[in-house]
């Protein structure tokens, strides 16, 4: 019984360290497209035309 409770324990764990490493690389996959769009952006005004 206390085994069980254990190693439900360990796979809970497991579970929030999955969770937090998916999390920290969304969140790294978000900041990497933010700074593409910046990009992106700062070189269309480079080719816009100035009114």
């Amino acid at each position: 019984m206390v085994y069980g409770w254990w190693e439900q324990r360990n796979t809970d764990r497991t579970c929030a360290t999955n969770q937090k490493t998916l999390v920290q690389l969304f969140n790294a996959e978000s900041q990497a497209s933010t700074s593409k769009v910046r990009e992106s952006v700062r070189e269309w005004q480079k080719f816009r035309p100035k009114w």
